[in-house]
């Protein structure tokens, strides 16, 4: 592995108003895995897609992995107080042939679309704020071997893993949406 670059996202971030715990833990993930692995934290982007996909642009060379934390969940949609979490959008409109997958739970933080795909030669991921969900979803991406994986697979492998974490479990859903019984689509679709 070349490099690996973590994109924290989230004005809170930017400000200084919350401590970014998940980029020095992945780090850790990633050194463990790639002792002598190049790893990027960058400073965090604001939160407009245009933006984030500008970040994300910057990284493309290289054989690697972008991590991205943070702006995968509800946002505004959840407190009215907080953004627009918008990183998933911005990745969805800039990777091409990448699988989205999403959590929906009601604990609070278990809300979130985890993006997989292909930006030029790094593999783009995207992981919800929460450490522990950043974490584990990270881990899952590590344990696989990033250049030969299919992205459908290793989105639901990291969408299991952050759901690994909470009491509550259930089996995937077709729709590739957790927990089922939470989904708005009608029933049959």
């Amino acid at each position: 592995m070349e490099e690996v670059v973590i994109i924290p996202t989230g004005d809170e971030i930017r400000q200084g108003l919350v401590l970014d715990t998940n980029s020095p833990q992945i780090m850790e993930l990633v050194l463990g895995f790639w002792p002598a692995c190049r790893i990027v934290r960058t400073v965090p982007p604001p939160d407009r897609k245009a933006e984030i996909q500008k970040e994300v642009r910057g990284w493309g060379q290289g054989r690697g992995i972008i991590f991205l934390t943070g702006g995968s969940g509800g946002g505004k949609m959840c407190n009215s107080g907080l953004a627009v979490d918008c990183t998933h959008e911005a990745v969805l409109e800039i990777v091409q042939g990448c699988e989205a997958v999403e959590l929906i739970g009601s604990n609070g933080h278990l809300l979130a679309k985890i993006v997989v795909g292909r930006f030029e030669n790094k593999l783009v991921v995207t992981l919800p704020g929460p450490t522990v969900e950043a974490v584990s979803g990270a881990k899952a991406v590590l344990g696989n071997t990033v250049e030969d994986v299919d992205v459908k697979t290793l989105a639901l492998q990291v969408a299991q893993a952050i759901f690994a974490q909470y009491p509550v479990k259930i089996q995937l859903d077709a729709r590739k949406t957790f927990p089922p019984a939470l989904n708005k689509e009608p029933a049959g679709k």
